[in-house]
C-alpha cells in the first residue's frame, strides 16, 4: 500500500434491491387505502379528455408502480387546483369540461379514495373530490336508479346524448329524455355542451346498454315511489308534447309526418295539419327519404323544414292506431284551438293535398278528416299524359266542390280540377293578352327530362320552360329542383303562333 497516496477501492453493487424494496412499500401503502380515506394533497402528472393522471403528495405514497387517478366522473365541475409551474399548457378542452383549467403541476386538495383494484400486480387508486361520488359498475344499475353523468358526446341528427357514469359505465339520452322544452333541443351541443353534468334515471337496460332519462330523475327526485314501470307514456287528446321528426320511420296512413315521442310510441302529422290553412304550401315535407338509410347516415334528400331529427311541439289529436298518435303542429292547435276545420260546401273552392293517385283520378286530403276524388277526366282541361308523376303524393291542389257523401266517420267530396270550372270567364288570361318580355305566374303541371311545363294563372293557357332557361346554374336532373304543383314565376322569351 501506497502510505502517501492512498487509494480507496470501490465495487459496483445494484440498487435494484432496495429499489424494489421501496416499491413493495409504496405499493402495499397504496393498497392500504380504503374507499372513503381522505387525500389531502395530489400533483397533476398528466391530463387526458377522460383522466387526470396524480401523484400523491405524501412521501409514503410516492413512488411505486400505482397508478393514482382522477376521472372526469369523478371530479367536480368547479375543481380547482393551485398552480405550483406551469410545465405544460392546458388542453384544449371544451368550457364544459371539469378539466379545462388543469395543468400539468399543479395541485389538487381535498380528495377521497372511492376505488382500489389490482391489475397485473400494480395497484390503481380511483379518487374524486366529488361529494357522494361512488364507482359504479353496469350491474348494479339497476331501472329505476338515480346517477348522474357527464356529457362526452352527441348522437347523429340531434339524436340525443352520451354519458359518462363511471370510468367503465356510459350510459344515452334521447334528446326526448332530456327536457320538455323544445327549443333547448334544437342545439344538444349549445344547450347541453360537453362537460355538463345530468342527473339520470335508469330506464332500460339491455345488451350492456343503459337508456336514461333526466325527465324521469326530476320525477324520482319529488317522488321516491316513482318507477319508469308505474309511468304511463301514452300521450291523451289535447296533450301538448315534444315530438322528434324521424323521416326513417315507415310512414302510417301517407303522405303524412312521421315522429317519435317518448315511450317508444310515434306520431303521424297529417299535411293538413302542418300550417294553417292559408299557410299550405306544396309538396311540404318534399321527397321521401330512403328507408333503406339509418341513423348514421347523411340524408340529403329534399325534405323542406321538416328535417331529420328536428324537435317540435304538437298537440295530440287522438290515436290514430296502436302506439300511433295524430297530432298536429298548427299555431292555432298549439295554443289550444281542436276545432274541427269547416265542412266545405257545393261550389267551394278549396285547397287540397293529393293523397295518391292512379289510372281513374287522384284522391286528395282537405282536412284530416275530409277526403276528395277527382276523376281522371277532371284532373285539367288538357290531357295528362301520367296522372301519377303529375300529381304526386303532397302536391297542393285547388278543386270545385261538386256534391259530397259520408262513410265511416269519414266525409268524401266529388271535385273538379279543370280551368272551367275554377274560373270565371271574365277573369281568364287569354292568349291575345300575352307579350314578349312579360312576367307572369303559374303553377308547375309536370316536370319533363327537357323542361318543366307551367300553367299559367287565371287562364286555360300553359308554356314551357327549357331546361337550359331553368335555372342560372347546372342542373343535372329537374325533378330535384321542381315538383308538380311548385309555384314559380317566368318571363316570356317566345309566343308561338303557329302552334
Amino acid at each position: 500500500v501506497d502510505s502517501e497516496n492512498p487509494k480507496i477501492l470501490l465495487q459496483r453493487t445494484s440498487k435494484t434491491g432496495n429499489s424494489n424494496y421501496r416499491n413493495k412499500l409504496v405499493d402495499k401503502a397504496l393498497l392500504d387505502l380504503k374507499v372513503g380515506d381522505k387525500i389531502g394533497k395530489v400533483h397533476v402528472v398528466s391530463v387526458d379528455f377522460n383522466r387526470a393522471n396524480l401523484s400523491i403528495v405524501d412521501k409514503k405514497y410516492s413512488g411505486g408502480q400505482g397508478r393514482v387517478r382522477l376521472h372526469l366522473t369523478m371530479a367536480s365541475s368547479d375543481t380547482k387546483a393551485n398552480q405550483t409551474q406551469t410545465v405544460d399548457k392546458a388542453l384544449d378542452l371544451p368550457k364544459h369540461h371539469p378539466f379545462k383549467y388543469l395543468h400539468k403541476g399543479d395541485i389538487i386538495s381535498d380528495l377521497h379514495v372511492v376505488g382500489v383494484e389490482v391489475k397485473n400486480d400494480i395497484p390503481y387508486i380511483e379518487l374524486s373530490n366529488l361529494n357522494g361520488a361512488k364507482l359504479l359498475i353496469t350491474k348494479e344499475l339497476e331501472t329505476n336508479s338515480l346517477c348522474s353523468g357527464v356529457v362526452t358526446s352527441y348522437a347523429a341528427h340531434n339524436g340525443g346524448v352520451w354519458l359518462s357514469i363511471s370510468p367503465s359505465v356510459s350510459g344515452f339520452v334521447s334528446g326526448l329524455e332530456l327536457t320538455k322544452d323544445a327549443s333547448m333541443l334544437e342545439s344538444l351541443e349549445r344547450s347541453f355542451p360537453i362537460g355538463t353534468r345530468i342527473d339520470v334515471m335508469v330506464i332500460r337496460r339491455e345488451k350492456g346498454r343503459l337508456d336514461l332519462s333526466a325527465l324521469m330523475a326530476e320525477e324520482k327526485k319529488k317522488n321516491s315511489n316513482f318507477s319508469f314501470h308505474q309511468h304511463a307514456f301514452k300521450p291523451k287528446r289535447g296533450d301538448l308534447v315534444v315530438g322528434r321528426i324521424n323521416r326513417l320511420l315507415e310512414t302510417v296512413k301517407g303522405p303524412a309526418l312521421m315522429m317519435s315521442l317518448r315511450g317508444q310510441y310515434i306520431a303521424r302529422c297529417c299535411l293538413t295539419e302542418l300550417n294553417e290553412k292559408d299557410d299550405w304550401v306544396n309538396m311540404p315535407i318534399g321527397k321521401d327519404v330512403d328507408l333503406s338509410f339509418n341513423e348514421n347516415d347523411d340524408i340529403t334528400t329534399r325534405q323542406g323544414d321538416f328535417f331529420h331529427g328536428k324537435y317540435v311541439s304538437c298537440r295530440i289529436l287522438g290515436s290514430s292506431r296502436k302506439h300511433c298518435m295524430n297530432i298536429s303542429l298548427r299555431k292555432s292547435r298549439i295554443e289550444g284551438n281542436l276545432e274541427a276545420d269547416t265542412v266545405p260546401t257545393q261550389g267551394d273552392i278549396i285547397q287540397a293535398y293529393v293523397e295518391n293517385t292512379n289510372r281513374k283520378g287522384c284522391f286528395v286530403r282537405i282536412s284530416s278528416q275530409v277526403r276528395g276524388r277527382i276523376i281522371l277526366k277532371e284532373l285539367s282541361q288538357d290531357f295528362v299524359p301520367d296522372p301519377v308523376s303529375t300529381f304526386p303524393p303532397g302536391r297542393l291542389i285547388r278543386a270545385k266542390v261538386k256534391s259530397s257523401s259520408c262513410s265511416n266517420s269519414m266525409t268524401t267530396f266529388d271535385l273538379d280540377m279543370r280551368e272551367s270550372s275554377l274560373l270565371e270567364n271574365d277573369d281568364t288570361v287569354k292568349f291575345e293578352d300575352l307579350e314578349e318580355g312579360s312576367k307572369v305566374k303559374g303553377t308547375i303541371s309536370r316536370v319533363e327530362r327537357f323542361g318543366v311545363f307551367v300553367k299559367l294563372d287565371n287562364s286555360h293557357l300553359t308554356g314551357m320552360s327549357h331546361l337550359s332557361e331553368c335555372s342560372d346554374k347546372f342542373v343535372e336532373k329537374l325533378e330535384d329542383l321542381f315538383d308538380p304543383g311548385d309555384r314559380v314565376k317566368a318571363l316570356i322569351l317566345d309566343i308561338n303562333t303557329e302552334t
